[in-house]
């Protein structure tokens, strides 16, 4: 593999730690800000994609199920934003209202969101890895 194909993979793996990261604490206080950071960590993503390019025809693949990881991400970012606007600043809404359901189904759709991202980013680097061992 070249030296290029293996820097590509090393930052989609660099890339998926950090943002598994930000979801590992053993407990986590669900502020706004916390929901704006889940959601910042999220976009990390597409932002490493925008970075660094189009992988070479062998790690296609690979790009295909990073694309779709992204994509769980970016919906899962959505619902964090969406989690964020009805909250106030520590995170609470009025039991009952319309906001509580909001909060309640867009917490459920980011944490889903991001197991899906994260398990398919997984699925991405075990097929790198898979390429790495055939070409070698």
């Amino acid at each position: 593999m070249t030296g290029a194909e293996l820097a590509w993979l090393a930052s989609v793996k660099k890339m998926h730690a950090k943002v598994d990261a930000a979801f590992a604490a053993k407990s986590m206080t669900i502020t706004r800000a916390k929901l704006l950071s889940l959601n910042s960590s999220l976009g990390e993503c597409r932002r490493v994609l925008r970075r660094i390019g189009s992988p070479t025809a062998r790690l296609q693949p690979v790009s295909a199920l990073v694309n779709k990881g992204c994509t769980q991400f970016d919906k899962a970012a959505k619902c964090f934003r969406t989690a964020a606007s009805v909250s106030d600043a520590s995170g609470a809404v009025e039991a009952g209202t319309p906001a509580e359901r909001t909060q309640s189904k867009a917490l459920d759709c980011g944490f889903a969101g991001y197991g899906d991202g994260t398990n398919t980013l997984a699925d991405a680097n075990l097929k790198g890895e898979q390429i790495k061992l055939a070409a070698d």
